[in-house]
């Protein structure tokens, strides 16, 4: 009878930081929506920013998703989109030190994703 091969399972580590980000996406929807909904209300401009942001963060939902399952796809949908997300926000003139805490965040989220590549199909 062959052997079955045990599924991997993602570290502790890596569950946490997909759980807290993805809180932080659904926060983020949360506020989008309302700034959509008050922009619309008071014939602003900025609605498209606002539902092209809530576009890619459920994108990103998506590609936690798949870093959750170990898809390696996740792993690079997240990449790409944070990769963005980094670079507007830097364009919008966010300060310095948010880019910096959100460099930092990406980058243990890279190291708790490298440490279990080999998991990842």
């Amino acid at each position: 009878m062959p052997e079955i091969e045990a599924a991997p399972e993602r570290s502790g580590g890596l569950t946490t930081m997909i759980m807290i980000l993805a809180v932080f996406q659904i926060m983020g929807i949360i506020v989008l929506t309302v700034t959509w909904i008050n922009l619309a209300a008071h014939g602003r401009s900025g609605q498209e920013i606002a539902a092209l942001d809530i576009a890619l963060i459920i994108l990103t939902l998506i590609g936690l998703g798949g870093i959750w399952s170990l898809r390696r796809w996740g792993a690079y949908l997240v990449g790409v989109l944070l990769t963005i997300g980094l670079a507007t926000d830097a364009l919008f003139g966010f300060p310095p030190i948010l880019l910096i805490i959100r460099v930092g965040i990406f980058s243990v989220l890279g190291v708790l994703i490298g440490r279990q590549w080999e998991s990842f199909r």
